[in-house]
């Protein structure tokens, strides 16, 4: 059988099924580039009075990077959109395989610079993203859908991935009802909101799980499966957690499209390497710039501004109490916690790290670290034993949990949840579908005749 039959129609729409062999060419970088320069280079389009703004207001401006992901997203829910139409009535995808991976790549450079964005994005574009994620997640669900059904896969990454848009559509679309501005209020209101017409059934993150473990138990009951599987249990109770955190399916989806569109995931280095080498171009060309946007965002020690790097002023004070317990921290419970500097506490650090490092010490962030990189190479490991092209998103995901963490809070943040999600990866055997290599049977030996 090849490759591209036991890839699943997802993957056949766009044209990468069966993994890509070619190399990264100047197209490529060329794109990433012009990613990196959107980011930078154009003006601010919208402007706002800082001066007649309160603290509760909009306090930042909006740049470039707006119409970038517009854009970006626009393109790629076009090419689903009319893909998944087209696939329909046709059966055939609608554009060539190198039409749709210009979008998809300039969407996956977009990704990674979303976890940067998201640290001064205003109310209303975060309004925008979640619409059009919405849209997004609503066509995906129906590719992943179908995927899940024509490759029998009972659990797996792709069925995770398929709970995981299904629970964040289902959250999503409820605020959005609820209404149109609830994406704005803080977050006690909205907490109030949830509370009052769920009863914590609707709450901004366990109504997500409670739909995600609702969908799961009944695919597995369509599918005359008597009794939950082990990898269904341990992906429902993952959900559970998973969907604290609140849009990480921005970036993670971008993520997926690439290492789906490349077919293999040493190509994922060489991106990054076209991504640092853009960077190092765009310093030399403009230093003045570059120094101007260092100065602005990353050395700025406002309290109300948050910078590209995190909260630097939070992350010095909590970084000098460090000293008082470097090796075994000061407990989950107490010390950091009430680590008071005015209203601040380790937590708006917004840094997974910084907080591991001071609840756990130097001892428990190496166990951390240990544990973390372990589960990565035995993703790797699981992804090239199969040629299924979804097996690599445990990889990804657990490198986008990781990279997210520097910035804020996620699930490698706490012992249970992340121990859930190793587990999850060890039990890659049944859940990324690898076929187990049946056992030769022994040959029979012959019986010594008594007497001789």
């Amino acid at each position: 059988m090849s490759s591209a039959a036991q890839s699943g129609p997802l993957a056949r729409t766009f044209g990468f099924a069966g993994g890509g062999s070619r190399p990264l060419t100047l197209r490529y970088y060329l794109l990433a580039a012009a990613a990196l320069l959107a980011w930078w280079g154009p003006p601010r389009i919208i402007g706002v009075d800082a001066s007649r703004t309160t603290e509760s207001a909009l306090k930042y401006d909006v740049d470039g990077a707006a119409l970038l992901i517009i854009v970006s997203w626009g393109l790629i829910c076009a090419v689903v959109f009319f893909s998944l139409i087209n696939r329909r009535m046709q059966r055939k995808p609608v554009l060539s395989p190198r039409l749709t991976r210009g979008p998809l790549l300039v969407l996956f450079a977009y990704g990674a610079l979303a976890l940067l964005s998201a640290l001064w994005a205003p109310s209303f574009l975060i309004t925008i993203l979640r619409s059009v994620q919405l849209l997004f997640a609503i066509l995906l669900i129906a590719l992943f859908h179908q995927e899940s059904m024509e490759c029998d896969a009972k659990v797996g990454p792709l069925r995770l991935f398929y709970g995981y848009c299904v629970a964040r559509v289902a959250n999503h679309l409820f605020f959005l009802l609820v209404s149109p501005r609830v994406v704005m209020v803080k977050e006690n209101t909205r907490d109030r909101i949830g509370r009052l017409l769920g009863g914590g059934l609707f709450h901004r993150d366990y109504g997500a799980a409670t739909t995600c473990v609702a969908i799961m138990t009944a695919h597995s009951l369509s599918q005359r499966i008597a009794a939950p599987t082990v990898g269904t249990w341990l992906t429902s109770n993952w959900m559970l957690f998973l969907t604290r955190i609140r849009g990480v399916i921005l970036p993670t989806v971008p993520c997926e499209a690439y290492l789906l569109m490349r077919g293999r995931s040493r190509s994922l280095p060489l991106l990054v390497f076209g991504g640092l080498l853009s960077i190092a171009v765009y310093a030399a060309l403009f230093p003045d710039a570059v120094s101007q946007f260092f100065e602005q965002y990353v050395l700025q020690k406002h309290r109300s501004l948050t910078t590209l790097s995190g909260r630097t002023f939070i992350w010095q004070y909590l970084l000098a109490r460090f000293s008082d317990s470097p090796l075994f921290g000061f407990g989950f419970a107490t010390g950091p916690r009430t680590l008071l500097l005015g209203h601040t506490t380790v937590i708006d650090a917004h840094n997974v790290w910084i907080e591991a490092l001071l609840s756990l010490g130097l001892v428990g962030l190496s166990l951390l670290l240990s544990a973390c990189s372990w589960g990565f190479l035995r993703a790797l490991r699981m992804s090239r034993q199969t040629t299924d092209p979804d097996a690599r998103l445990l990889a990804v995901w657990l490198l986008l949990l990781l990279s997210q963490s520097l910035t804020s809070t996620s699930i490698a943040m706490r012992s249970d949840e992340l121990i859930i999600l190793l587990t999850y990866i060890s039990c890659g055997q049944l859940l990324a579908r690898v076929p187990a290599t049946p056992r030769s049977p022994s040959p029979l030996r012959p019986l010594p005749r008594r007497g001789m």
